[in-house]
């Protein structure tokens, strides 16, 4: 099952509970409510950075594993 997790309150989503998405700089990003993409829509530079480190964090420490 492939996992998301929301940019703006850090939830870890699976496809079926994600609520909204929204495409920025040519990725999609997956949301656990409507509130979270508009808030992501309010500053989409500041949650994508966000995001980017939490993937980043997620790929070291399952490369640590």
């Amino acid at each position: 099952m492939e996992m998301h997790t929301d940019p703006v309150c850090g939830m870890r989503l699976s496809s079926d509970e994600v609520k909204a998405r929204t495409e920025f700089d040519g990725k999609t990003y997956h949301f656990c409510s409507m509130g979270c993409k508009e808030q992501f829509q309010s500053h989409p530079e500041k949650y994508a950075s966000r995001a980017e480190l939490s993937h980043e964090e997620e790929t070291m420490h399952g490369a640590r594993r």
